[in-house]
């Protein structure tokens, strides 16, 4: 009984080592997506800096414009806004989203 006990201690300790490599293979591939994410971002904002000086010069010397995209209009449906904590949690998701469904009509500029 005892010999069993031991190789199931063993088994479980193999496990538990086999699972730690399988995490830290797991980050060290995400640590590299955010690195390369970074550098496309910083290699795209001069891009952006230049795109939006000229959209804003273009929309400070125009005064009469008028579009459909800018008009002012009653909200429909609220937006949810998504945080860090509720993508890591299912059931804080789950939770959030009811509890802002419910709250949502008494809050909404039109009610």
């Amino acid at each position: 009984m005892g010999g069993a006990n031991a190789r199931d201690v063993k088994n479980r300790i193999r496990s538990v080592e086999s699972t730690m490599h399988i995490t830290k293979a797991m980050e060290l591939v995400a640590s590299s997506k955010l690195r390369k994410a970074k550098e496309r971002m910083d290699n795209s904002r001069a891009f952006f800096t230049a795109l939006y000086e000229t959209l804003s010069d273009l929309a400070a010397a125009n005064n009469d414009f008028s579009s459909i995209f800018v008009r002012e209009r009653p909200v429909k449906r609220p937006a949810l806004s998504w945080s860090r904590a509720t993508a890591d949690s299912p059931a804080a998701t789950t939770a959030m989203c009811s509890a802002w469904y419910r709250i949502a009509p008494a809050i909404s500029p039109t009610a």
